[in-house]
């Protein structure tokens, strides 16, 4: 969902979420302020530390590290492009029959 920037727009919008039953996971602006879970309806270094924390224990028992997960969504993304470009050529060539 979108909101105004600031936490204050977003923190409203999560408590009106919340009161109809719907679950929050995660809500974030452009100016590095982050919010994880409904704890604490505001930015939260805190909070933000500990799930940092959890998903670096998450990635050393599986044998990888934050480094190893942005080189795989770089070569994710690299794919997907692509992955697009010739479904893009493809639907060309099906429109055009000179091609």
């Amino acid at each position: 969902m979108e909101t105004l920037t600031g936490f204050k727009w977003m923190g409203n919008l999560d408590h009106t979420l919340l009161e109809k039953g719907e679950e929050v996971l995660f809500a974030f602006e452009e100016a590095i302020g982050v919010m994880f879970g409904t704890t604490v309806l505001d930015k939260d270094g805190v909070s933000g530390a500990a799930v940092t924390g959890e998903m670096a224990a998450y990635l050393y028992s599986n044998g990888e590290t934050f480094s190893s997960l942005l080189e795989d969504i770089h070569l994710f993304k690299i794919w997907s492009s692509c992955l697009k470009q010739f479904l893009f050529y493809m639907s060309l060539k099906r429109n055009d029959r000179s091609l």
